[in-house]
């Protein structure tokens, strides 16, 4: 992700002016004037929280695409308030999937009332993916936990590692019947890229804690 990152970097007016790889290279942004630079975090489970914390003491916003860490979204969201951060997440950057997050709700207002429906999600990602289930597939679930009756027809993610496959979500309502499915897929991981870059140019200047719907939806 760093890398195409790197590379359509131009594409959205923006340098890429240090890369952080290791515990040290946060020790060298002390000395630097820091004004309207903002990092992009798609790091690993283990390490994003550390970075977002770097990032609110140095007074960095920060764009936050690792995944496998929201179980800790509110206490991250209490550190930005009270340390005046500026941080923008997503459990998905590409565009495309944030329109499928819209379309997941709509569909799951309108089956409220057919609990007929046995509903299920299915996510499949590259091998080198760490976390399982995916946050997008997690997102997914808790926006129709909202909406299906509660406890009747738990919903339940299935996770599939092949290959280099950059994501398939599929929100699947199974019923006697017929069947109902929707589905995104990600073709190359460019749309997570851009994603990320737009939420930087927007969070350059701001202070606070967003989701990237925030941005994307912002007229709704």
């Amino acid at each position: 992700m760093g890398k195409i990152i790197q590379d359509l970097a131009p594409n959205h007016h923006c340098e890429i002016v240090k890369i952080l790889d290791k515990k040290e290279d946060w020790d060298e942004l002390y000395d630097n004037d820091l004004n309207h630079h903002v990092i992009i975090d798609f790091s690993t489970p283990d390490v994003v929280l550390s970075n977002i914390r770097n990032a609110f003491k140095l007074q960095i916003p920060i764009v936050v695409g690792t995944t496998g860490w929201h179980q800790y979204l509110e206490e991250i969201r209490q550190d930005c308030q009270t340390q005046n951060g500026s941080l923008v997440f997503a459990f998905n950057f590409s565009i495309g999937m944030n329109l499928f997050f819209k379309l997941n709700t709509f569909l799951g207002k309108l089956m409220q009332q057919r609990d007929s429906y046995q509903v299920g999600i299915e996510e499949t990602h590259h091998i080198q993916k760490l976390d399982s289930p995916s946050g997008t597939a997690i997102a997914l679930r808790q926006q129709l936990q909202e909406y299906l009756p509660k406890g009747k027809h738990p919903i339940a993610i299935t996770s599939y590692r092949e290959g280099t496959v950059s994501g398939i979500h599929t929100v699947i309502y199974k019923g006697i019947e017929d069947e109902i499915s929707i589905r995104h897929e990600a073709f190359n991981r460019q749309g997570f890229a851009n994603g990320a870059l737009i939420a930087a140019n927007w969070l350059k200047d701001k202070k606070g804690f967003y989701n990237f719907a925030d941005i994307i939806f912002n007229d709704d």
